[in-house]
């Protein structure tokens, strides 16, 4: 019969007496088993199963293109790019970047007064797509406040964050990724994919195309999330606001 424990499950049936040199044990799509033989049919010990964990997905990137004269905002291929994200993460189907759907949360750094709103405008066009509020709570610098937001995510579901590329190593940071690679403490100052020529005269960054994934676990029946890996993935934007969605954001086949 079969019997759950808290998250594990047993199947047993029960077996005459047999000998040791009647028994071995196997192992079948990962479980442990133990299998006794006999003279008729073999009889299967499935020692303990346990539901699968729990999964989330935090996708973080870089606020939409900007140049030195605009002060606060994107320039049009910003804007442009801030389109492709909604069309291409909004849809129902998955991607390498999008591997449960939809996103469930979208969030961005706060916008205060006479300074940049391009987190806020590089997010907004995909939050109004899937009729979310746009989550604008915490403050470029408040790391805390953003971790926060990571744990009140449901299971299989995605958050998408937008925000200033210098401060995306402390969000990332602020979630406890386990092993993080050196590569994730500091935003790259280039990275492939397309961007217009202006992009390379400003100072700093060039790099706009990156996203960082962040892989959420949890057992089942937990409430705390654990950030267990990271990953970088490409938004594959070439510069058309309805330019077909390339690189880790393009459609897989349905399994």
């Amino acid at each position: 019969g079969a019997r759950a424990m808290g998250g594990r499950s047993m199947l047993v049936r029960h077996c005459p007496t047999v000998t040791r040199a009647a028994m071995r044990r196997v192992a079948v799509a990962g479980v442990p088993i133990l299998l006794i033989g006999m003279l008729a049919a073999p009889c299967v010990v499935v020692v303990a199963t346990r539901a699968p964990d729990e999964v989330a997905i935090v996708n973080l990137i870089r606020h939409g293109e900007k140049i030195s004269g605009l002060k606060v905002r994107m320039t049009a291929d910003g804007e442009h790019r801030a389109q492709y994200l909604a069309n291409c993460m909004a849809g129902p189907g998955r991607s390498r970047a999008m591997p449960l759907g939809a996103p469930v949360k979208v969030v961005a750094s706060r916008v205060e007064e006479g300074r940049s709103c391009r987190p806020r405008d590089t997010v907004a066009p995909l939050a109004e797509r899937l009729g979310l509020e746009l989550d604008l709570e915490c403050g470029k610098l408040d790391a805390a406040c953003f971790a926060r937001k990571v744990q009140e995510l449901p299971a299989n579901g995605t958050m998408v964050a937008a925000w200033q590329h210098s401060e995306i190593p402390a969000l990332v940071q602020a979630m406890q990724v386990e092993a993080l690679p050196a590569d994730f403490l500091v935003w790259p100052v280039a990275c492939s994919g397309w961007e217009p020529a202006y992009i390379f005269d400003n100072p700093g960054s060039s790099c706009y195309d990156l996203l960082w994934q962040v892989a959420l676990t949890r057992p089942p029946g937990a409430r705390r999330w654990r950030a267990s890996s990271i990953r970088a993935l490409s938004e594959g934007f070439a510069g058309s606001p309805h330019g077909l969605c390339m690189q880790d954001l393009a459609p897989e086949a349905p399994r």
